[in-house]
């Protein structure tokens, strides 16, 4: 019999990936943790949005676990916002109540991987897995050569284009990611307890902007495009630049910032993957495609799955099973969560692609219908309102 080096590899230690080796070796289980980054939570790519527990189990209403999971060590906030501006082509804005905490995304990936740590799980850093065979053994790239791996289960827990996820049947395309660039920037006079999301062509053509005050002046400001909607294919710097410096709303937010740093990353917004479980593999997090399509959150279905695999794996192991009630255990907390925010996002498409049509609906909708639309549900006014929004963008073309 071929050696196995660990009862479950988990490969990226994100949230997800870090929460299922917690759980996994508190139970006993010999987990091995592999990320590929030299050092945990860097770089950032995250706009460290976390929904409070009680908007998480409004978001979450079919997962008892949703409020738990968000309850977050106030070490780890830097501020709390309590609204959110939806702001169209035309600068209307819409205003609803809605209670976030902002996390040090570093430290919270850090605080993360150090109780999977504490409990068993063994850490390898800069280690980045190339292939995985049928088997379960992994090719890895160390810092050191190369070397092979073996678990009787793997997780895959390593992102976007996640080689576990191919491996297993799935295929990417660029379609079902955006592209976002954020900056983080500091001595901006921003209001620290409203979230900003600015809608246009001009803005981020099929996606949106964000502002997202960190704190004491900070702000994470980003943006999320698809290339598709890009015509004039312009670089996602040059979008966010001219809005610092254009934007009639956000210019003298900015006058006096100072950029600390910034960070571009893909976001799955294609919905969950097809397939997310096998004989011997699961998917979490962003390798799952458990993102919100329609917003690009993905840290709370992140710890929810991570949580939901590593249960499935410890029945599995105690009762010989099938891992495929993973995929019913997901789906039954969060696929309806998951699967309206993809018709939100489909119906947005039909809508963003023109500025006077955004602005028109964004007017008519107002928070009655735009505050649900955040929270991933579907009002049936849009959903009727969509079937009507194609033929009369043609007469308006």
């Amino acid at each position: 019999m071929a050696k196995i080096d660990y009862d479950v590899i988990v490969v990226g230690a994100g949230p997800a990936g870090s929460t299922t080796a917690r759980i996994l070796s508190e139970n006993d289980i010999r987990v091995g943790l592999l990320d590929r980054r030299k050092e945990i939570g860097m770089p950032i790519q995250c706009g460290e949005y976390f929904p409070t527990p009680g908007e998480c189990s409004d978001i979450f209403p079919n997962s008892p676990r949703a409020k738990r999971i968000a309850t977050i060590p106030d070490k780890l906030i830097t501020n709390r916002t309590y609204w959110t501006h939806l702001i169209s082509p035309r600068g209307n804005i819409t205003r609803f109540r809605f209670n976030a905490n902002i996390i040090d995304r570093a430290r919270f990936d850090k605080h993360l991987v150090k109780r999977a740590v504490e409990q068993g799980a063994e850490l390898h850093l800069q280690f980045r897995v190339l292939e995985k065979s049928e088997s379960n053994r992994l090719l890895v790239k160390t810092n050191r050569g190369t070397k092979e791996l073996a678990a009787k289960y793997i997780v895959g827990a390593d992102g976007p284009k996640s080689i576990i996820s191919q491996s297993i049947g799935n295929f990417h395309s660029n379609s079902q990611f955006s592209q976002s660039i954020q900056f983080v920037l500091d001595d901006t006079a921003c209001d620290q307890s409203v979230t900003e999301m600015y809608f246009g062509q001009q803005v981020a053509p099929g996606g949106y902007a964000w502002i997202i005050p960190k704190g004491g002046g900070s702000v994470n400001l980003g943006l999320g495009l698809r290339q598709f909607y890009n015509e004039r294919s312009l670089p996602l710097r040059v979008f966010l630049k001219n809005l610092m410096k254009r934007n009639p709303l956000i210019e003298p937010c900015m006058r006096h910032a100072s950029l600390k740093h910034s960070v571009s990353a893909l976001i799955p917004i294609g919905g969950p993957a097809s397939i997310t479980a096998t004989k011997n593999t699961l998917l979490v997090g962003d390798a799952a495609g458990h993102v919100m399509a329609s917003n690009g959150g993905g840290i709370p279905t992140a710890i929810i799955g991570g949580e939901i695999a590593a249960e499935s794996i410890i029945d599995s192991m105690d009762t010989s099973s099938s891992l495929s009630n993973y995929e019913i255990r997901w789906k039954r907390e969060m696929g309806q969560t998951l699967f309206d925010a993809v018709k939100v996002r489909e119906i947005a498409d039909k809508i963003l692609s023109n500025d006077l049509i955004t602005h028109l609906s964004m007017g008519i909708a107002g928070p009655f219908l735009l505050e649900p639309l955040i929270r991933c549900r579907l009002p049936f006014p849009v959903l009727l309102g969509s079937k009507i929004i194609v033929p009369l963008m043609k007469i308006l073309d």
